[in-house]
């Protein structure tokens, strides 16, 4: 079963020549998880399973990038697919995901907080005993990992 989100699938993505398909912004809620509509405001495409960061020279809550650097604060969500640049899809921002994660960054801990790592949107653990990187966490891991993979993580705090 493929999951319809109000006119699009939820993996379904438009590039600035097609516009949106459906209000930005827009948030979905199913079976447990959230997901939100948004546009991707860089010059380059998105790859899928990458956390993104909200765009704070747009400045409207629905213009997302990749984040500018390890432990940013401003995480908006994971893509659930490849948004091209300038273009629109949707992102998840609540509840059980996939996240690739980056095993040169701090190590993933099972039930510990997680946060961006990387400029390609790649996610790492936190070192809980430093206040700036607790504070941009996300989520947190459902496994422990030190290598490159695709992390199991559940995202909070997002919506």
């Amino acid at each position: 079963m493929t999951l319809q989100a109000l006119g699009s699938r939820l993996t379904d993505t438009q590039t600035s020549t097609d516009g949106p398909k459906n209000v930005l912004g827009e948030i979905f809620h199913h079976q447990g998880k959230a997901y939100k509509y948004v546009k991707n405001s860089s010059a380059g495409a998105f790859a899928v399973n990458r956390l993104v960061s909200y765009d704070l020279t747009a400045d409207d809550g629905t213009s997302v990038i990749y984040p500018a650097a390890a432990f940013v604060r401003s995480a908006a969500g994971v893509t659930l697919s490849a948004i091209p640049a300038s273009g629109f899809g949707w992102i998840q921002v609540g509840g059980y995901a996939t996240c690739d994660f980056d095993g040169a960054g701090a190590d993933s801990v099972a039930g510990a907080p997680v946060t961006s790592y990387d400029t390609i949107g790649k996610c790492q653990g936190i070192d809980v005993t430093v206040a700036s990187q607790v504070a941009s966490k996300c989520g947190f891991a459902y496994d422990a990992s030190t290598t490159d993979v695709t992390l199991e993580v559940f995202l909070a705090g997002l919506i």
